[in-house]
């Protein structure tokens, strides 16, 4: 009888245990989802004129507020006009509706071409 009491104790715990711990995942889960504050519109397509010796994120960053992370790959664009990408989404960008093959930051504007950001999907 005290190893059954004992074993249903245990049983108690480890379910009490669990069930805190769901809930602080849970809770952690929203938090970061509201705080990332992601907004797509896939209307929404930015497309300029790309200025002869500059880069094009330079030129995006003078038409759109723009929010940036730093990558080994260079800077990876979070957001355009607060436009954020959905969890299997990415913002692609686009030189003369051709997919582009180098990063905003590194590609120098011949002056000739126009640039596009799309939310692509992965």
């Amino acid at each position: 009888m005290k190893f059954r009491n004992l074993w249903i104790a245990v049983g108690v715990i480890v379910l009490i245990t669990v069930g805190v711990f769901v809930v602080r995942s849970k809770q952690q889960s929203v938090t970061a989802t509201s705080a990332s504050s992601t907004v797509t519109d896939t209307a929404f397509v930015p497309t300029y004129p790309c200025t002869a010796g500059g880069t094009a994120l330079a030129a995006l960053q003078t038409k759109y507020p723009v929010d940036t992370k730093d990558t080994s790959f260079g800077k990876q664009i979070i957001g355009i006009n607060n436009v954020v990408p959905a969890n299997n989404q990415f913002w692609a960008f686009y030189i003369d509706n051709a997919s582009a093959t180098i990063g905003a930051d590194a590609y120098q504007c011949k002056g000739t071409e126009t640039i596009s950001w799309k939310l692509d999907s992965f």
